[in-house]
């Protein structure tokens, strides 16, 4: 019975580990589209709330595709791409990466163990430390950094904003700090991306536990300060402010402890991500 059953666990495994099996699986939480690209972003667990920094892989797709003329067209396989987000790892599917990053650094092991069947045509990640877990891994990994949301100026430029909020907060979906009433507090969970833009802007400093809070206000030009609570892993966070250069961006572990010194001046350091992250993006998909 023992052989019997470490056989049908061979089989399973084999099943689990085929590309007919794993090419199925999405993480948008949409069915997967055969011999076509699917953009690929984080939807779990479906009917959870909206999160900024996950609808925005849609969003740039689609000015993407209106800016450079691109038509879908049918392909011999299905193609998952990964973009905004740090989502690779969570899926064994095959995918090109175009600015993905990974969660935490606890994940190599589950990446070095997939890394025996899951291909990764890897265009550009988030940033270097990213960059170095797939190398580990065994995966050709180019020296091309940039999470795409800093593309966010090219498709929507604030008209007029003034200067209603002093300091703004904006917390991880799972952050549970209270804000102090003093505080403007703007949500992550929307999709609202112009809205978004618009309330950052009109801050004088941002304080961010949300990744994309700092990603995005820092790419429109706002002093931001990384709000890190105690336990919150850190990895994503050092990915991104690795990727422009900074190895020490102003942090603080609790709202009460708002320090004068401020992460400012990164646009210009962003701005030179953007074209050798246009010029990695898998335009061949598509016809023009």
């Amino acid at each position: 019975m023992k052989i019997i059953a470490r056989c049908l666990e061979k089989i399973k495994t084999r099943f689990r580990e085929s590309s007919s099996y794993r090419n199925k699986q999405t993480i948008n939480g949409k069915k997967v589209i055969k011999y076509a690209v699917n953009i690929e972003y984080s939807n779990f667990p479906v009917g959870a709330p909206l999160n900024i920094g996950d609808t925005l892989s849609q969003t740039i797709y689609e000015y993407l595709k209106a800016k450079y003329s691109l038509v879908e067209k049918k392909h011999k396989k299905t193609i998952h791409l990964n973009m905004v987000g740090s989502i690779i790892g969570f899926k064994s599917y095959d995918a090109t990466i175009w600015g993905s990053g990974i969660l935490q650094e606890s994940f190599e092991d589950k990446i070095q163990y997939r890394s025996k069947f899951v291909k990764y045509d890897i265009r550009a990640v988030r940033g270097p430390l990213t960059r170095e877990v797939l190398l580990r891994c065994g995966y050709d990994c180019p020296k091309v950094y940039g999470d795409p949301a800093i593309l966010l100026p090219l498709i929507y430029t604030p008209n007029n904003i003034t200067k209603h909020y002093g300091v703004s907060v904006v917390r991880h979906y799972n952050d549970k700090t209270i804000i102090p009433n003093e505080f403007h507090e703007i949500s992550v969970a929307t999709d609202d991306y112009r809205n978004f833009v618009d309330e950052i802007c009109a801050s004088e400093l941002v304080i961010s536990s949300s990744l994309h809070g700092l990603i995005i206000a820092e790419t429109y030009g706002i002093p931001t300060i990384w709000f890190n609570p105690y336990g919150q892993d850190d990895f994503k966070y050092r990915d991104w402010y690795l990727s422009i250069g900074v190895e020490n961006p102003a942090k603080i572990h609790s709202i009460s402890e708002i320090s004068n010194i401020k992460n400012v001046g990164l646009e210009k350091k962003i701005s030179k991500l953007i074209e050798p992250l246009l010029q990695s993006f898998p335009f061949e998909f598509w016809s023009k």
